[in-house]
């Protein structure tokens, strides 16, 4: 059985409203979907904190963010709060024992309609970020242990920088073909791998860099595991 539960946060006051809850069992997972709705915000800074489990983040929310969630009752619970533009989406961390069958899974969509300044922490984790639609300003990676995917490789309109850190596990992330690209990685215990990137003196950029008006520049620091760069 699932506990279902329904939460909304609504402009800068954070008003929470909950409907459709049940009554559970201890031991039982809850299935929880959240949303931010738009207010009169110019842009969004989002940080995402996940210490177990496995998230997955794309673009496209008509709110501006919205996330399903599974998780055990009173474990590992998603605690979202919003207010003047600053979206923050944690991990509750009660001292319960962690059954192996259980569930820790967030997938969230955060909008494309306004520019985003994007943290992401990661714990024990897998990550599945698919950003090539997102109106990126800034972004953040920093990644425990687990495989990581990261999908940049969309048709951004501004320049950004982004810092990936990852820790222990195996990681890949792809890049766009027609928007310049500049990467430069602090190499750890493990192999950086690059797919349609040049090597030039301590970095790789793609064909397009020299001569793209919009660039990205990549600051990786990897850890232990392997690391790919993917021109895509």
């Amino acid at each position: 059985m699932m506990k279902k539960l329904y939460k909304t946060l609504v402009g800068a006051s954070a008003l929470m409203t909950l409907a459709g809850c049940s009554f559970v069992h201890a031991g039982e997972q809850v299935e929880e979907t959240q949303r931010i709705q738009q207010d009169d915000a110019e842009e969004l800074k989002v940080e995402i904190d996940m210490g177990v489990g496995e998230l997955t983040l794309g673009t496209g929310s008509e709110d501006w963010l919205e996330g399903s969630f599974i998780y055990p009752e009173n474990h590992l619970t998603p605690d979202l709060y919003y207010q003047d533009g600053t979206i923050r989406l944690s991990q509750t961390k009660e001292k319960k024992k962690f059954i192996n069958n259980q569930k820790s899974e967030w997938d969230v969509l955060v909008t494309k309609r306004i520019p985003v300044d994007l943290s992401i922490q990661t714990g024990a984790a897998e990550s599945t970020l698919d950003l090539s639609a997102a109106k990126l300003q800034n972004l953040s990676i920093e990644a425990g242990v687990g495989e990581m995917t990261v999908d940049l490789s969309g048709d951004y309109e501004e320049s950004f920088d982004a810092k990936i850190e990852t820790g222990v596990g195996e990681s890949t992330v792809y890049v766009p073909k027609e928007t310049g690209v500049k990467i430069t990685a602090e190499k750890g215990i493990g192999d950086i791998t690059t797919d349609g990137l040049t090597k030039t003196g301590d970095s790789w950029v793609n064909e397009a860099y020299d001569s793209s008006e919009t660039r990205i520049h990549i600051d990786a620091e990897m850890g232990v595991g392997d690391l790919k760069f993917i021109v895509k």
